[in-house]
């Protein structure tokens, strides 16, 4: 017999691609009340019950599945916002604690935006929407009518995306230090 309390609501709600994360009461306390017996448990059906260094909890996806679909919208949408909140000088850890009205978002506001979102078939504020909306039902953002925030599960993409801009950073740094290190040197070799 399995003392693991809550089990079948955890599992619907995991199974789907939900994060759950301390908002969700007392599924979230069954969890890190005994994350390695769920881990086992889960692990004994072929799932892998992963728990975040900030103490969230999600299955960690075997194959691409639907969510495959989402991901690139959701990195876009999280980059365009992480970069407005950078270039209006406010640290980008702010967003996490922000809340935000899908009619002010800043996504459409510059043309680099747009292009980056067309990529990823977001061409109408209403596509934003779409997206807070599957954040909502993964459990990495709360929407509440107009105005949504972060919860917790959302740093797994926040953290990537400062990965990613402090590796474009530092190879633009690199690429701009070789550039200037080859220029001086052709021109040690024009005066040779």
């Amino acid at each position: 017999m399995n003392s693991l309390p809550h089990l079948q609501p955890i599992f619907e709600k995991m199974r789907a691609g939900y994060h759950l994360s301390h908002e969700d009461g007392f599924l979230h306390a069954a969890l890190m009340n005994d994350p390695e017996g769920y881990k086992q448990y889960f692990a004994a059906i072929g799932l892998n019950l992963v728990k975040h260094e900030r103490d969230f909890f999600y299955f960690e996806a075997e194959e691409r599945d639907e969510t495959s679909v989402h991901l690139p919208r959701v990195a876009v949408f999280a980059y365009v916002l992480i970069d407005y909140t950078a270039s209006q000088g406010q640290l980008t850890d702010s967003i996490m604690t922000a809340k935000f009205s899908l009619r002010g978002l800043p996504h459409f506001s510059l043309d680099s935006y747009r292009a980056h979102l067309r990529q990823v078939g977001l061409n109408e504020p209403d596509d934003l929407k779409e997206i807070v909306q599957y954040l909502a039902r993964i459990g990495w953002a709360k929407l509440d009518g107009d105005e949504f925030h972060f919860l917790r599960p959302f740093y797994r993409m926040f953290d990537k995306c400062l990965e990613l801009s402090k590796l474009s950073t530092e190879r633009a740094e690199k690429v701009g230090s070789e550039s200037g290190v080859v220029s001086h040197a052709s021109a040690e070799e024009k005066h040779a």
